[in-house]
């Protein structure tokens, strides 16, 4: 797991024997025990924990999954899939990481990140231009 996440707090939590239908949009961020189906738009982080089952199109900044999750998935930022991840759908993300025992049925496609993703203090000159051509 990255240290971005890693290191981000957890503002609210979908508890477990907790169920929800319908739109779900939110900004801050939230882990789902429980179970969700409709739609997922988060403009922060979302931890789909071990146990979690969520039916849904899910439209989030950063995101970690560790449960089972069945809808398209797209993340501007980084996606970490857990062991016990199992997924079905398309995956849509700048930045993947994939543990061992990771069940996935779907497509994969890397998104290439905006200039504005860039950290200009730290990056090489040659990633900075490229990302300003694109």
């Amino acid at each position: 797991m990255s240290a971005s996440i890693r290191n981000t707090k957890i503002v609210t939590t979908l508890a477990e024997g907790t169920f929800f239908d319908g739109e779900f949009k939110f900004s801050s961020a939230m882990k789902i025990k429980g179970k969700v189906r409709g739609s997922i738009d988060c403009d922060g982080f979302l931890y789909i924990d071990e146990g979690a089952e969520v039916n849904a199109d899910i439209s989030a900044k950063s995101m970690v999954i560790a449960g089972k999750v069945s809808g398209n998935i797209t993340v501007s930022d980084a996606l970490d899939l857990m062991p016990t991840a199992r997924i079905k759908g398309d995956i849509k993300t700048s930045r993947l990481r994939i543990d061992d025992g990771v069940e996935l049925i779907g497509n994969c496609e890397m998104l290439k990140p905006s200039a504005a993703d860039i950290d200009i203090f730290s990056a090489p000159a040659d990633k900075i231009k490229a990302a300003l051509r694109s």
